[in-house]
């Protein structure tokens, strides 16, 4: 957890699972959760996955809200060269003359 307090200062980049503003900071800000209380001040980035401005608090900048990972998708994977061998064996077209010597 990162705490900046009211006389605090910050320039520069923050990564924590929890930060709580109440001075000033500028630059970004990577976060499981944010808060700007009512004496902070962020000019910069916020990605967080929560964040939350109290009144008097002052955010100024673009923020993006962070979805915590999805479990990876198990997927079937077909190496190209089978795929591609099996379509042209089952789509081969019948031979126009079979008689003909």
């Amino acid at each position: 957890m990162v705490r900046i307090e009211n006389s605090g200062h910050v320039k520069g980049e923050i990564r924590a699972q929890q930060i709580m503003i109440n001075g000033s900071v500028e630059g970004r800000c990577y976060a499981d959760s944010l808060s700007i209380q009512p004496k902070g001040s962020l000019r910069g980035d916020i990605f967080a996955d929560e964040i939350s401005i109290e009144k008097g608090g002052v955010f100024i900048g673009q923020s993006q809200l962070m979805q915590k990972a999805q479990p990876p998708v198990q997927a079937k994977i077909t190496p190209l060269k089978t795929a591609i061998s099996s379509v042209e064996t089952e789509n081969q077209p019948e031979p126009l003359n079979k008689n003909v010597k």
